[in-house]
């Protein structure tokens, strides 16, 4: 996010949400309005993240033009508009976590003996 504001510094806003988990979690999450009136911009953007079905995933919006002329209705559908598309473009893949592990089984006691 730091990295967006400096390829970004002309922008008039950087607004990001994060959700970091499986789809769902809200264990660790962020947002931020960057100077956009208070909830019309990071709070739609990560309420959106959080129904998406979508886990371990930052979402920046950089936004140019002012936003008085929008309203404040008009900046969450904005934002939630842009999350959304982005979200219905997006390359998708599950993350499976997987472990091998090697188990060697006495035939005589069926003792198992976990080897790494």
């Amino acid at each position: 996010m730091v990295r967006m504001r400096t390829v970004y510094s002309d922008a008039s806003h950087n607004c990001w949400a994060y959700l970091i988990g499986p789809p769902g979690a809200t264990g660790t999450v962020g947002m931020s309005d960057n100077g956009e009136p208070r909830g019309t911009a990071g709070r739609p953007m990560l309420t959106t993240l959080e129904h998406s079905g979508v886990g371990d995933v930052v979402v920046v919006v950089t936004r140019y033009f002012g936003g008085r002329k929008l309203g404040r209705g008009g900046l969450v559908r904005a934002y939630l508009g842009t999350v959304n598309a982005v979200l219905g473009n997006a390359d998708l893949a599950e993350r499976v976590v997987s472990r091998t592990l090697r188990v060697i089984i006495d035939y005589a006691t069926g003792t198992a003996f976990k080897v790494a």
